[in-house]
C-alpha cells in the first residue's frame, strides 16, 4: 500500500510491525537515451513491484530522490 494513498484513520490502523520500504534513488545523467531520474524511477517502480508480490502488505513510502554525482 502506498503511503501518500491512506487516510489518516486509515493510517492509525497500521499495525505497528508494519514493514516500510523508502525507494532511494539518483538524479543523474544516464546519457543521452535516458532520463535523469532513471534510478529513482527503477527504486520506485520496483518498491511497488515488492509490494505486489507482498499483497500490498508493505508500506510503500513516497520515494526520495537524491543526487551526489561528483564523478560527472
Amino acid at each position: 500500500m502506498q503511503w501518500s494513498k491512506l487516510s489518516s484513520s486509515q493510517f492509525a490502523k497500521l499495525a505497528r510491525e508494519t514493514v516500510c520500504v523508502l525507494p532511494i534513488g539518483a538524479t543523474e545523467q544516464h546519457g543521452s537515451h535516458l532520463p535523469v531520474a532513471t534510478d529513482f524511477l527503477i527504486a520506485t517502480a520496483l518498491a511497488e513491484r515488492v509490494d505486489n508480490a507482498c499483497r500490498e502488505q508493505l508500506l510503500v513510502m513516497p520515494g526520495l530522490a537524491i543526487t551526489c554525482s561528483a564523478h560527472h
